[in-house]
């Protein structure tokens, strides 16, 4: 075969047959450094491939499950038990899922030293072959009796502008998540629609906000809110 200048390319003008090449030594092999099994055990227990973070981790692999709709978790890393939770354990609350599959992640993602804690128990089969229970809860509904007084104007619907106003408070309450405060100003915007000029409300029967337990969830409805003029 011939070489051509430098930049340019091989031309190989003669075939080569039975080329034999003997290593003088032996050649470096690979190895596997962890098994797919351990890989997985490890990533399990940092809580997923993407955060070493075992409540975020928890969080998101719950509420990627099947009709899950919100989830809460508040942890009690202390030594005395605190709001409910013992030491050294974490309160899961969640609404929506299946249970069994709810449970098989709080357990995945259980760290050493720390225990679920919550009003529904749930056995879990896991990899080791040995049985655990877990646990979890479902959100303490809070119903919010809303009373809301308007101050308005002639451009203020008479007719339907009441209704319009509950079902716009309504609909407020709704997107609450667990855990979420009822803030009296948030009430108030969904009051200020075309001729209203002032509100006043009151928040089980007081003129201050509702705050919310980490297991708690606010709820209401039309016979629970009164819109006058």
């Amino acid at each position: 075969f011939s070489i051509s200048a430098s930049g340019n390319t091989i031309d190989l003008t003669t075939q080569i047959v039975n080329l034999t090449v003997t290593n003088n030594s032996s050649a470096y092999t690979g190895s596997v450094l962890e098994s797919d099994a351990s890989l997985r055990l490890r990533l399990q227990a940092v809580g997923t491939p993407f955060t070493y973070n075992l409540k975020v981790g928890l969080y998101l692999a719950l509420i990627a499950l099947t009709n899950v709709k919100s989830v809460n978790i508040k942890e009690n890393s202390t030594t005395s038990t605190v709001d409910g939770i013992p030491p050294k354990s974490f309160s899961t609350v969640i609404i929506g899922g299946n249970r069994a599959e709810i449970a098989k992640v709080i357990h995945t993602f259980t760290g050493c030293g720390s225990s679920s804690f919550g009003s529904i128990s749930q056995l879990v089969k896991a990899e080791d072959n040995n049985t655990y229970l877990v646990y979890f809860s479902e959100p303490v509904e809070v119903a919010a009796t809303i009373v809301v007084s308007l101050t308005t104007t002639t451009e203020f619907d008479s007719d339907v502008g009441t209704e319009t106003v509950r079902g716009l408070i309504v609909s407020l309450v709704d997107t609450l998540d667990i855990g979420d405060n009822l803030y009296l100003q948030y009430v108030e915007s969904a009051c200020l629609v075309v001729g209203v000029t002032n509100v006043s409300i009151t928040l089980n029967g007081s003129s201050i906000s509702l705050f919310a337990n980490y297991n708690n969830i606010f709820v209401t409805n039309n016979s629970l809110v009164t819109v006058s003029n």
